[in-house]
């Protein structure tokens, strides 16, 4: 399954992370990390979501970017978590003894595991998805 941080350079950042396991995913980009990381990383969703995953898989899924489940990672055995910086969820995570590993302006990467943060800059030349 997927790739996560951001097109080319995020990509390439992804890739020399070596992550793998298990993530969940904002739902609009897990298509997107199934393309860049094959099967090293197992998205918990993308955007196929109302064809391929149940209801309540979408459910959940909505409730964790509201705030309003922030066991979900933990109820699905997940490595790591990519969302929006702006989800209420980040700090939840944080509070529960996730470790931001990656931080842009549009995206963040939580991990189980402590590894020192990257922090993404913004780059002109290299278009990125979702950050820089």
């Amino acid at each position: 399954m997927g790739s996560i941080l951001g097109r080319q350079e995020h990509a390439c950042r992804l890739n020399r992370a070596d992550l793998r396991g298990r993530v969940v995913m904002y739902f609009d980009w897990g298509l997107y990390a199934v393309w860049h990381v094959g099967d090293r990383l197992e998205v918990s969703i993308d955007n196929r979501r109302e064809t391929v995953y149940s209801g309540e898989v979408v459910a959940d899924h909505h409730q964790f970017y509201q705030g309003l489940a922030p066991d979900y990672p933990d109820r699905v055995e997940a490595d790591f978590v990519w969302v929006p910086p702006t989800l209420p969820v980040v700090h939840q995570l944080e509070q529960r003894g996730w470790f931001i590993i990656y931080r842009g302006s549009r995206s963040v990467i939580l991990s189980r595991t402590y590894a020192p943060t990257t922090v993404g800059a913004p780059s002109g030349s290299s278009p990125c998805f979702p950050d820089p």
